[in-house]
C-alpha cells in the first residue's frame, strides 16, 4: 500500500510541472514561448519572467507536495525520512527564492508595479511562512535539535503550519495562472480578456490545467494525511498487556517526535 501511495503521490507531484512546461512551450504565443537570460527586450524580458512560474510550481507544486508526504509514503527508516522531507524542503526554499526574484527584476526592469494582486501578497506571505516554517523545523527537529519534551509539544504546531502554507502556495499558484489569463489572454501577447481570444488554444488550456492539477496535487496530500479507519485503529492495538511495541498510537511517552 506504501508503494502505491509513493507512485501516486510522485504522479501528483510531477503534474503541476508538467502542465506548466506543456504551457511554457506549447502555448505561449511566438516568441514569448520558452527560457531566456536576458532583459534586453520586450520579448526576452518575457521569456526570462517564463522562470517566475516555473521556478514557483517547482517549487510548491512539485518539491512541497513530496516533502509533505514523506513521512506517510517513504518506505525507509524515519532519519531516512526526516533527510529526504529536510532537502526536499531546503529545495524548494531555494527553487522559490529564485522564482521570487524573477519577479521583482522582470517588475523593475519593464517598469510595471509589484505587490498589488491577491496572487502578489499570497505567494509572498506563503514564501516569508515558508521560510520561517523551515528555519523552525531546521532548529527544533534539525540541529542543534530541541529536548524531546519540548520536540513533542512543538511538533503538532510544525504540521498544523505545514498545512496551512501549503494551502497558501497551492492558492498563489491557482491565482496566477488566473492572473495570465486575465492580464494576457494566457499567451504572453498584448491583448486582454476583454478582447475575448479564442479560449481554446494550447495557451488558455495549459493554465486551465495547471490550476486544476494544483488542487488535484492538494488533494492527494489530504488523501494521504487522511485520519485513520476504525479498522486501522484496531489493527494497531497491542496484541496482549504484556507486550510493549510502538505503534503510531502510543502513548506521548512512546512516540518519536522527529
Amino acid at each position: 500500500m506504501k508503494l502505491l501511495s509513493a507512485v501516486v503521490v510522485l504522479v501528483a507531484a510531477l503534474l503541476p510541472l508538467a502542465c506548466v512546461l506543456f504551457w511554457l512551450y506549447l502555448g505561449l504565443e511566438g516568441d514569448y514561448n520558452g527560457l531566456a537570460f536576458s532583459w534586453s527586450t520586450d520579448t526576452s524580458q518575457w521569456q526570462t519572467f517564463n522562470w517566475h512560474p516555473l521556478l514557483m510550481v517547482l517549487a510548491f507544486g512539485t518539491l512541497f507536495t513530496m516533502s509533505a508526504c514523506a513521512y506517510k509514503v517513504l518506505p525507509m527508516s524515519h532519519d531516512a525520512q526526516k533527510l529526504v522531507h529536510g532537502v526536499l524542503n531546503l529545495m524548494a526554499l531555494i527553487a522559490a527564492a529564485g522564482g521570487i526574484t524573477v519577479a521583482f527584476v522582470f517588475k523593475h526592469e519593464s517598469g510595471n508595479v509589484n505587490m498589488y494582486t491577491a496572487h502578489s501578497w499570497l505567494g509572498m506571505g506563503a514564501f516569508a511562512l515558508f521560510a520561517a516554517q523551515f528555519i523552525g523545523g531546521f532548529v527544533s527537529f534539525g540541529f542543534p535539535k530541541l529536548p524531546p519534551a519540548l520536540r513533542a509539544s512543538v511538533h503538532p504546531f510544525h504540521i498544523f503550519g505545514g498545512f496551512v502554507i501549503y494551502g497558501l502556495t497551492s492558492a498563489a499558484i491557482f491565482t496566477g495562472a488566473m492572473d495570465r489569463q486575465y492580464i494576457g489572454g494566457g499567451g504572453g501577447g498584448s491583448y486582454g480578456i476583454s478582447s475575448w481570444p479564442d479560449l481554446r488554444t494550447y495557451s488558455w488550456v495549459g493554465l486551465n490545467l495547471i490550476a486544476i492539477s494544483v488542487v488535484l496535487a492538494a488533494a492527494v496530500v489530504m488523501w494521504v494525511h487522511r485520519p485513520p479507519t476504525q479498522r486501522e485503529l484496531y489493527a494497531h492495538q497491542k496484541p496482549a498487556a504484556h507486550v510493549q511495541e510502538e505503534t503510531p498510537f502510543a502513548p506521548q511517552s512512546q512516540k518519536r517526535f522527529y
